[in-house]
Order: C-alpha cells, then structure tokens, then sequence
C-alpha cells in the first residue's frame, strides 16, 4: 500500500509518501514541502490572517495533488501546535476540507509526543535511560524514555518560529536578554533533566536532519535512510553558528538556513545546560510515528 502522510507545521508543510510493507516496516519515496508564516504569525497575534489561511488552503491541496500523482493509495493530514494555538484555526481546517476533502487530525500535545516516541523506538534501539528531544516550529517537545516506555515527557508551546521572531526582536545579542526573552520558556524543562544522567540523546527536529545532510556530508554516505542516527556534537553545532550566523533583524522566514540558526540556537543553549556532549539526529519524527498509528489501527484500510 502507498500512503501519503501531511504534517501541517508552524514552519512547513510536509508531504512524505512512503511504500508499506508489513507492520512496522515502511520505505520512504518522495518528499514534497511548502515553507510557510504561519508560526510567525501565531508569534505575534492568535489569529492567522485569512490571506493566510487561503494561501495555505492552496499549498495542501498541491500536496495532495502530488501525491495522487504518484498514485497513492491513502492520503492523511495532521496538525499539531499552529491548531492547538490558533483561536482561528477551525476556518483553517474548514478551507483545508473545502479544498481537498480531508480531515485534519488535530493531535494534543499528549498524541504529539506519543507519535515522536513511537518513531524513534520503531527505528532504533533505545538505551535503558534516553532523552527524546524535538524543537518544532511551534511546540518543543522532551521525553525521558526508558527502553520501550515513556518515562516522563512535557511539551512547551514555544520552537522555532517563536526564537526566531524573539531574535528578530533584539537589538543586541546579549545573555540577559536571551534568558529573559527565548530562554524562559525552557527554564522549567532544563531544571527538571539537569538532574537526571541519560546513556543517550536523541534529536528528531527538522532542522537537525538539514543541519546532517548539509554539515554530515561523508557521514551520511550510504546512510541516506538514517538506518544509523547520526552523532552531532555540541561544538559542531556552536561552529555552524559562529559561521553562518545571519543579520539578526533580516531573518527571512523562507530562508531554511534561518530556521537550522534560530534551532541551532536554542538546542546549544539545552545541550550545555543538561551537559549533553552528543546529539544522535534520527530520521524518524512525528510523520513517520502517525504512519505507525496509523498501521496499528489498520485506518490506511479505510481511505
């Protein structure tokens, strides 16, 4: 069976259509995304502009469009924390719905890191005591695992477009102001796991994978899949900043490598503060944890 799975990000909209070949088992085929402003805008009002919500309407109909193309079987769209954060967002699904005949699947935030952590033990083997951690464009989420059980896990409704807008803000890069205005957010966080010890941390963000691809180039010969994590170490990330850092006040919300920037950001600042040295970057995130909900429940039967 083919299936296309959309997730309705704060900063993308991403298609991925994979093969599916047995319980648990699936092969990724082609990728299609829109950047969009969604995030940013839910940043600095809690409505998202009807110009937006037209605009975005039109972006997941040619997903789905492309995937019929390549003859899916099964198309599904969710959303995460753009619809949980959006006091508007019921006219987003509506144009969504007008346009293309599917449902959004709203996930809370308890969906949202089951499906993360339902990915990430499918692909890999987890050791005893683990941190999961995903910066989103709208949400981070942190989850203690330990082997095959969740532990503990908290979701804050603060990622990347937030950080990015909140650097767009700044006058000068500071570390009083970052404390005070990014920072904050994850204080309660940072103080909970900075007491805990884990034999290994995993990374499922978006931008991580950018980051390994454009930065991890010998590494991920012959590993295109991820079959392996890649290993990210925090000076690896602490140079890529220093290097590419942009103008803080011309952070164009299209620009990819602004995104990789404002996660890069936040995740060296949580990575020091917990004294994690290494990040291992998974390929398997939330798409690929609602396709395996989806297989457990045998719905990719009933489209």
């Amino acid at each position: 069976m083919r299936v296309g799975i959309i997730d309705l990000g704060a900063n993308s909209f991403h298609l991925v259509i994979y093969d599916v070949l047995s319980r648990g088992k699936y092969i990724p085929l082609k990728r299609r995304s829109y950047v969009n402003s969604l995030g940013s805008f839910l940043s600095i009002n809690p409505r998202i502009p009807s110009s937006e919500i037209k605009k975005s309407a039109g972006s997941v109909d040619s997903l789905c469009r492309y995937a019929r193309l390549n003859k899916v079987n099964c198309i599904k769209i969710f959303g995460t924390s753009i619809f949980r954060r959006a006091r508007n967002s019921m006219q987003l699904i509506d144009a969504i719905f007008r346009k293309t005949g599917l449902v959004v699947d709203v996930l809370s935030e308890d969906d949202e890191v089951k499906i993360i952590f339902g990915a990430v033990k499918n692909k890999y083997e987890l050791k005893s005591n683990s941190l999961i951690i995903d910066i989103g464009g709208g949400s981070s989420e942190f989850i203690i695992a330990r082997g095959k059980k969740i532990k503990w896990a908290k979701s804050i409704p603060s990622g990347v477009a937030y950080i990015r807008e909140e650097l767009k803000k700044s006058k000068t890069i500071g570390i009083k102001w970052f404390r005070a205005n990014i920072f904050s957010n994850y204080k309660g966080v940072i103080s909970y796991l900075a007491k805990k010890k884990f034999d290994a941390c995993y990374g499922t963000c978006g931008f991580l994978r950018y980051f390994a691809f454009e930065y991890k180039k010998e590494e991920m010969k012959g590993n295109k899949n991820f079959e392996k994590p890649i290993p990210l170490n925090i000076k690896e990330i602490k140079d890529v900043l220093i290097s590419s850092k942009p103008n803080i006040h011309d952070m164009d919300v299209n620009k990819r490598e602004n995104i990789v920037y404002a996660g890069s950001f936040v995740l060296s600042y949580i990575m020091d503060k917990l004294r994690v040295k290494e990040i291992l970057v998974s390929s398997a995130s939330s798409r690929e944890g609602y396709l395996l909900k989806l297989m457990r429940k045998n719905l990719t039967l009933c489209c």
